[in-house]
């Protein structure tokens, strides 16, 4: 089929195409709102810029700062208590007053001296033995618990006076049983070997009651002893010969710091246990 020029209009431009109302500028074409600057491309939320963010440097991030400030206030806290627990080291404790000691012993022993102990005390006289080890206490106070170290025939607990120029330490040993020896014959040949191993001296020995917590009062030795790395030793011992067991309790101080005030605080917190 043919069509004449006049059927397209007077402008020569057929309705369909050209500047229709349903082409040209029409909402779905050109500056429609689908294209160009359309919301949905260009600058759209969500790409580029968004509405309200701040552009992200180069810098570490918030939370990166946060944890460089903790690592320094830790550090900073560890050195402030490294400082600290020097300077209580160093303390003297010069106005404890110093325990008064006789001259040493040449020979490096002394004998024990103090008044007999009453009969409803155990004595060193007999060969006792014990039905297990025995048990030493700190009940709660002040001074600073530092731990249990293992032995080879036993353990030994220690704890730090508050004024850091004194330690207690409890010892607990089970050797083998010299049932043809009595409990101050064992004792005294236990403590001389100790001091001679240590290279010490002996100042006193005394003959004392020590408190227990289920067999009433046990007979102990006291000895003063000084030590050959410039500190005093106080030490209470027994050995219960017919178990191997023994038990020794020490307090320790930097020499002319040992004062019977700080040995009467330690006892005051020490329990001690024996079962027979």
């Amino acid at each position: 089929m043919s069509y004449s020029g006049d059927q397209w209009g007077a402008s020569g431009v057929q309705p369909g195409y050209g500047p229709s109302p349903g082409y040209g500028p029409q909402p779905g074409y050109g500056q429609q709102p689908g294209y160009g600057q359309q919301p949905g491309y260009g600058q759209q939320p969500g790409y580029g810029q968004q509405p309200g963010q701040t552009p992200p440097s180069g810098g570490l991030p918030g939370w990166g700062w946060a944890l460089i400030v903790i690592v320094a206030v830790l550090i900073v806290g560890l050195i402030t208590w490294a400082v600290w627990q020097g300077v209580r080291g160093s303390n003297t404790g010069a106005t404890t007053p110093p325990m008064t000691s006789p001259p040493a012993d040449p020979s490096g022993s002394a004998s024990p001296t103090g008044d007999p102990l009453g009969d409803d005390v155990l004595s060193l006289d007999e060969t006792v033995t014990l039905a297990a080890a025995p048990t030493i206490e700190f009940a709660d106070s002040d001074w600073t618990f530092e731990g249990v170290t293992q032995l080879s025939l036993g353990e030994v607990q220690t704890w730090r006076h508050p004024g850091g120029t004194c330690y207690f330490q409890g010892y607990v040993y089970t050797r083998n049983p010299s049932p043809a020896k009595n409990d101050r014959e064992q004792s005294k040949e236990r403590y001389e070997a100790l001091v001679l191993d240590s290279a010490d001296t002996i100042r006193e020995v005394h003959e004392v009651a020590q408190a227990t917590e289920r067999a009433g009062d046990i007979a102990m030795f006291d000895v003063v002893v000084r030590r050959d790395d410039d500190s005093d030793r106080w030490l209470r011992t027994r050995s219960f010969a017919g178990s191997g067991h023994e038990v020794s309790l020490a307090v320790e101080c930097r020499s002319g710091t040992l004062g019977q005030d700080v040995i009467d605080e330690a006892l005051s917190h020490i329990v001690v246990d024996i079962r027979r």
